[in-house]
């Protein structure tokens, strides 16, 4: 027993001496390389950026061990933001390529990671910038969509986008060739009901376009059959000559929205015989035709769609 108790206060002593080892240890500076991501702010207006900027930036550096593991360990490290017009400022007059020593952010990199740490390298050791005029123009939006619609629904219109172009804006090499501008493609296997949500742009390379993200509209609705008894009216008759067709109605059969089947009547059809080529033609029947129909009918078909008729002098 006493064996064991001293084997106890032996460990005991050495952990609390290791726990101060390691703290002392780690309160003192050490060299070390450190990866950073990299996110850019104030980006020139009139220019844009025509080459790829590098997405992080390796920093030596001289920082305590405490410091040192936590970004080390750190699972999301916040990048650290870099002023560009302020970079480019300080390096006097730039033109169409412009190489920015990396030093020249050490601001933005101190603000980030604090005055304790001492930057000691970077990692490209600059930053190279090339630059394009910025050109603007106005491009419609084409919905990139498949879809399939459920027994008795149907389509009001062809789907559309809310706004239905956009300004876009890049190097005038990017810009030119481009006349329209799709959204993500998107599909849906069995619609019964509208569809109104918001949907990215597929942007080019080099392109940003004043909204990345559109609404897709399909106005979709349940559509039912309706039927309306139509007076049949003749036109270029002879003169001389009257015209008597059988049957002088016809059944107008037709689809529309149910919304808007309360909507519709007899008067809004218009059915007609042309009785131009009489009397010299032998035919025996008349092919009717319509002329007019309420907005929103579609699948329209006539009954008989051709009439009997005499023709007589008066």
């Amino acid at each position: 027993m006493r064996f064991n108790k001293q084997v106890s206060v032996f460990l005991v002593c050495f952990i609390i001496a290791a726990v101060f080892w390691i703290l002392l240890a780690l309160s003192r500076n050490y060299p070390s390389t450190l990866t950073f991501p990299v996110k850019y702010s104030n980006l020139p207006k009139k220019k844009v950026i025509v080459n790829e900027l590098p997405e992080s930036i390796t920093l030596q550096l001289n920082a305590s061990g405490f410091d040192i593991l936590s970004y080390q360990f750190s699972s999301n490290q916040k990048p650290i933001l870099i002023d560009v017009v302020a970079g480019m400022r300080s390096s006097g007059p730039y033109t169409d390529a412009l190489a920015v020593p990396t030093r020249k952010f050490l601001n933005d990199f101190t603000h980030q990671l604090g005055k304790d740490i001492e930057i000691i390298g970077f990692s490209p050791d600059s930053i190279v910038l090339m630059f394009s005029d910025r050109v603007s123009k106005k491009v419609r939006i084409i919905p990139d969509v498949i879809f399939n619609l459920d027994r008795q629904f149907d389509t009001l219109t062809s789907p559309y986008t809310s706004p239905d172009s956009v300004m876009i804006s890049g190097p005038p090499s990017a810009i030119r060739k481009i006349r329209s501008l799709k959204t993500s493609p998107l599909q849906f296997p069995s619609l019964h009901a509208p569809i109104n949500q918001e949907v990215e742009l597929q942007l080019p390379p080099m392109v940003e376009a004043e909204s990345a993200t559109v609404r897709l509209h399909i106005d979709v609705e349940e559509f039912t059959e309706g039927q309306q008894s139509i007076n049949v009216h003749s036109f270029n008759v002879p003169a001389g000559y009257s015209l008597r067709i059988f049957p002088e109605k016809v059944d107008v059969r037709y689809q529309v929205a149910l919304s808007k089947f309360k909507s519709v009547s007899a008067d809004q059809f218009e059915v007609v015989v042309d009785a131009g080529s009489l009397p010299k033609s032998t035919i025996n029947l008349l092919p009717l035709r319509l002329v007019s129909s309420p907005p929103g009918v579609r699948m329209i078909s006539l009954s008989p769609a051709e009439v009997e008729f005499i023709l007589r002098k008066k």
